[in-house]
């Protein structure tokens, strides 16, 4: 049966001028295995603490104690505040400096406006836990006003015709958007009694759009017009000329557009000003005689 030994190291130190043993040392392979690996644990036991209980630690690259983090994460705060509003002030400078050059071309005020990044979504403050529960409260109320009361005070309200002779777009029936197609001199009329709160005019569609403010909370949007004979603070009636269709031009859209809302709840006109026609009621039959 053969035996397993244990290979071992002589380390022998030796005065060769006088040809003497200085010491000597006899070890085996596994006991110098541990040895070292040892010595290693206790020197890497010995620099992390020498790291962590003294002040040697702020030397190490990339350490931070909680109070200098914070500071820091503060002052970057500050800083890009401060390079937001500093961007912002220098657009309104060069938007001054171009819209006050003598020498600029009056047809280049589209480019006047410098483009500013949007603050990013994270730098923004989430809701808190009562102004949530604030809106869910007022969504409840208000609940019956927008669902109900809207629609059914819309239905009892008489509107007049848009415009004689127009032609709805069957698909815009159902729309928030009406779509009519108004003849050639033919005159878009006021659907109610209201005042112009405003007169806006669209440049790439060479057109204007009229906002009109009703009673009971309705407001009416009139779009592709051609000039309107109404101006902002102007009081309308029912019926009443706002425009009238010109020579189509290949600038102009071919339709009016008409929207609706009332407190802010958006309604499809279709529904109002195009009420589909009632089928005749069935004639009531005499009882018969036995």
């Amino acid at each position: 049966m053969a035996k397993f030994k244990l290979r071992r190291y002589r380390f022998i130190i030796e005065d060769t001028s006088r040809l003497q043993k200085v010491a000597s040392l006899r070890i085996s392979r596994v006991r110098l295995i541990a040895t070292l690996a040892m010595g290693v644990a206790l020197c890497a036991g010995a620099g992390a603490m020498l790291v962590a209980l003294t002040p040697v630690k702020r030397s190490v690259p990339g350490f931070m104690t909680g109070s200098d983090r914070d500071a820091t994460l503060a002052a970057l705060t500050r800083i890009d505040s401060v390079a937001r509003t500093l961007k912002a002030n220098q657009a309104y400078i060069d938007n001054l400096a171009v819209i006050l050059d003598e020498d600029r071309v009056p047809t280049d005020s589209a480019s006047a406006g410098t483009l500013i990044n949007p603050m990013p979504i994270d730098s923004l403050s989430t809701a808190t836990r009562r102004e949530q529960a604030f809106v869910a409260k007022i969504d409840e109320r208000e609940k019956y006003n927008l669902n109900v009361l809207a629609p059914l005070a819309a239905e009892n309200m008489i509107f007049a015709d848009p415009a004689q002779g127009a032609i709805p777009a069957a698909e815009s029936r159902r729309s928030r958007l009406l779509k009519i197609i108004v003849p050639v001199g033919q005159g878009i009329d006021a659907v109610m009694d209201g005042r112009v709160i405003e007169r806006a005019y669209d440049a790439a569609d060479a057109s204007y759009s009229v906002l009109v403010q009703g009673k009971h909370g309705f407001l009416v949007r009139y779009s592709h017009l051609d000039t309107p004979l109404a101006d902002t603070g102007d009081p309308v009636l029912a019926g009443q000329r706002l425009a009238v269709r010109k020579t189509a031009r290949k600038t102009h859209t071919k339709y009016v557009g008409i929207e609706m809302w009332r407190e802010g709840t958006p309604l499809v006109p279709g529904e109002y000003l195009y009420k589909p026609h009632h089928e005749a009621a069935a004639p009531i039959e005499a009882p018969r005689g036995k």
